[in-house]
């Protein structure tokens, strides 16, 4: 895994490959937090910006806090 030897709070922003239209979102944290140090979010294109998919729970973001 290319996050595996950065630092914690690396992160990386990809096309989804199960989800088309939608992005993957993998984040380097501590192993005490998500299995082999690495945490996986979907991030979701609404008509109102975007929402990162957390477990069954989502975050909505509005087109001013994208970062593009």
């Amino acid at each position: 895994e290319v996050l595996a030897q950065e630092p914690l709070g690396a992160f990386l922003v990809r096309e989804s490959s199960s989800k088309p239209g939608c992005y993957a979102l993998s984040l380097r944290v501590p192993t005490d937090f998500a299995d082999g140090g690495i945490a996986h979010y979907l991030i979701i294109r609404t008509t109102r910006g975007y929402r990162i998919k957390v477990n069954k729970n989502s975050f909505g973001l509005s087109k001013r806090e994208t970062v593009t």
